[in-house]
């Protein structure tokens, strides 16, 4: 009951784009309530730019609740950027991890973490999911998940095949450096020191870091800006204390894109060549986040690199560029 009378009043004194909108039959109710929770601790003001910002951008009625929140999330931590910081250390305040015994000798382990934390997790054992084990093993991947977490925290730091042959091949595990479990976007306008500027750093789990764009600050510290906000590909923005952390750790990928608009130029050798290069694959996956089909909530990191008009391979130069407005992550199911 309370929910909807400071929503009807949010409506009426806060967001008429939102109640316009609302009254014609453009948004649903789901719709309303997400931009209403998303804007409700904003001051009045700033409440109605994000909302002109938002409806401006184009039609939102066909974007699902998931798909306006994050848009509603990245244009409030833009727009409030003091308000977006104090909530975020709020939050982290709040993090925890819990058990409850359930039936059947089963568990049920909940928490909520800082979004670095969360994604650096998941992102880890996604990876001994799909990397640990032989074809033999008839786990299903939730299954493979939940015995990678066990994996992780007993010591071992390695999924055991479960096919159940004594003379596995990946009994021994395989030699080789594993990549990074998350990305930093940095833009050029707000990286504010020279010695980070091109290179890299790593992440891995670790209090209140994350992954951005619109990085500032020197790594480790020193005599820097305080760093801007930044956004977690596939996740959201994130607060300037917890990028700056990002930058300082050492297992977060940095991943460098240009605020300049880019200019119509002679093609480097890169653009006329199909293969994708690493780096730009890294951009073009932190770019889009989600697979760039309509509401298709595969991450960027499971998705194929797709170029939109396709790779001319007798003439390059004729169009189907292998460069970033030309690419566009799809899953595999859309990938077709």
């Amino acid at each position: 009951m309370w929910f909807a009378i400071t929503l009807c009043e949010d409506l009426e004194n806060r967001l008429p784009l939102t109640d316009a909108a609302f009254s014609v039959g453009e948004l649903d109710l789901a719709q309303v309530r997400t931009i209403h929770n998303l804007l409700q601790n904003l001051s009045d003001q700033k409440a109605r730019i994000v909302e002109a910002t938002l409806f401006a951008r184009g039609p939102i009625d066909r974007l699902p609740p998931a798909r306006l929140s994050g848009r509603l999330r990245r244009l409030v931590a833009r727009y409030d950027r003091d308000g977006f910081a104090e909530r975020s250390a709020r939050a982290k305040e709040q993090r925890y991890i819990s058990v409850k015994q359930c039936d059947d000798g089963m568990g049920f382990l909940s928490g909520e973490l800082p979004s670095l934390d969360a994604a650096t997790i998941w992102n880890r054992l996604k990876e001994m999911a799909i990397g640990d084990g032989c074809a033999g093993d008839e786990r299903s991947m939730p299954q493979r998940h939940a015995d990678a977490l066990v994996a992780l925290a007993d010591g071992s730091g390695r999924l055991t095949c479960g096919c159940g042959r004594d003379d596995c091949a990946t009994a021994v595990p395989a030699a080789g450096k594993r990549g990074p479990l998350a990305q930093i976007v940095v833009s050029d306008g707000s990286i504010g020191f020279g010695s980070f500027r091109g290179g890299s750093v790593g992440g891995g789990s670790f209090g209140g870091g994350a992954t951005g764009t619109d990085a500032e600050g020197v790594p480790g510290g020193g005599s820097a800006a305080i760093p801007s906000i930044g956004f977690l590909p596939g996740v959201g923005p994130l607060d300037p204390e917890t990028v700056r952390a990002a930058i300082a750790h050492s297992a977060t990928q940095r991943i460098h894109v240009s605020a300049v608009d880019p200019v119509e130029s002679a093609p480097d050798i890169a653009a006329l060549r199909y293969r994708i290069p690493r780096a730009l694959a890294d951009r073009i996956r932190a770019r889009d986040g989600v697979c760039r089909f309509p509401h298709c909530p595969v991450p960027a990191s499971s998705c194929d690199i797709d170029h939109t008009v396709p790779f001319d391979h007798e003439n390059p130069e004729q169009g189907g560029r292998t460069e970033e407005a030309n690419l566009a992550c799809l899953c595999r199911r859309h990938h077709r």
